[in-house]
């Protein structure tokens, strides 16, 4: 089944992880030099957080108004206004992680990970923490991404 966006996170072996890191850097600065900041699209600048999920909040603070406009406003969302899967990572990057209800931190990484492994079918939603609408909002999306490929409303079955 075609996803329409999936975090694309891999998990590399330890030994692998200095080789990567080098190689997403130089990946994210050709990136910025080809993209002009200041005019992206919602959609855009929440792929630029998933892209930058290790930026550290110094190098976030260098940048153009429109990137930290969208970080403020994600911040500040529930995650039940989340539009796309895309916009639900972001907000969870952003966010960074969630506290479950029995008080564990997850990082967003970790979330991510657990939301990937429901939509490939590897986990049950029941995984899925429901603090602040998450779980319901990953049922939504599932709900809609299925019937977009299917055409048969799942919930209809």
């Amino acid at each position: 089944m075609k996803k329409e966006f999936e975090s694309g996170f891999v998990r590399p072996a330890p030994e692998e992880g200095a080789e990567i890191t080098a190689d997403v850097q130089e990946s994210r600065a050709v990136k910025r030099e080809k993209m002009d900041l200041n005019n992206l699209t919602p959609e855009e600048l929440d792929q630029m957080i998933i892209d930058n999920l290790d930026v550290q909040v110094s190098e976030a603070i260098l940048s153009p108004r429109g990137y930290l406009d969208r970080l403020k406003e994600l911040k500040a969302g529930d995650f039940s206004e989340a539009k796309n899967w895309q916009e639900l990572y972001a907000m969870i990057i952003v966010k960074g992680g969630v506290t479950t209800s029995d008080g564990k931190q997850q990082t967003a990484r970790e979330v991510i990970n657990i939301i990937d492994d429901f939509r490939n079918g590897i986990k049950l939603l029941s995984g899925v923490t429901r603090t602040g609408g998450l779980r319901d909002k990953i049922r939504d999306l599932w709900l809609e991404e299925h019937d977009k490929v299917t055409g048969v409303s799942a919930e209809a079955k």
